[in-house]
């Protein structure tokens, strides 16, 4: 539902790894937005810490929901969601990307590893809403060494 939670993993000062919640289209993401302009920006792209840029968009958006089933060895299974634009990029278990609105349940994402563990995580698409207009606000993220980044425990692309 829009306007729950979403987790994205960030680092805002070397070795400081912080999870923070920020509400996807309603609340802004404070904690990452009114960080000092010196201090670097970083996320987790699955394998390795990467600067980032972020923007705001606030109007009318079509937006869909996308239901993830995540694997870890020797854990139950764990359910996740990502709320995006129609056109919002999800990298498939062969490196190929889509868009949010080509993909089905069933597909298979890329897997990624924990930062502190190593540990692999797999993801697989449960389910995928209808498209819905509303106005809202976004954010992109601009990652550049790998275009992806962890978001609510799933490796999306990210903005170019």
């Amino acid at each position: 539902m829009l306007g729950d939670p979403a987790k994205i993993i960030v680092r805002i000062e070397e070795g400081s790894i912080k999870s923070h919640e920020q509400k996807l289209c309603i609340r802004p993401l404070s904690s990452l937005l009114n960080v000092d302009p010196i201090t670097k920006i970083q996320t987790y792209n699955g394998y390795e810490w990467s600067n980032v840029s972020v923007t705001k968009t606030l109007g009318y958006h079509v937006i869909i929901e996308i239901n993830v089933v995540i694997s870890r060895f020797m854990k139950n299974n764990a359910y996740s969601k990502i709320i995006c634009e129609l056109f919002h990029p999800f990298i498939m278990e062969d490196g190929k990307r889509l868009h949010a609105i080509e993909i089905d349940p069933g597909f298979k994402l890329r897997d990624w590893k924990l930062p502190l563990t190593g540990e692999m995580i797999s993801c697989k698409i449960e389910s995928v809403t209808e498209p819905i207009k509303r106005y809202c606000c976004l954010y992109s993220i601009a990652e550049e060494k790998t275009r992806s980044i962890v978001i609510n425990d799933v490796v999306v692309g990210t903005s170019e």
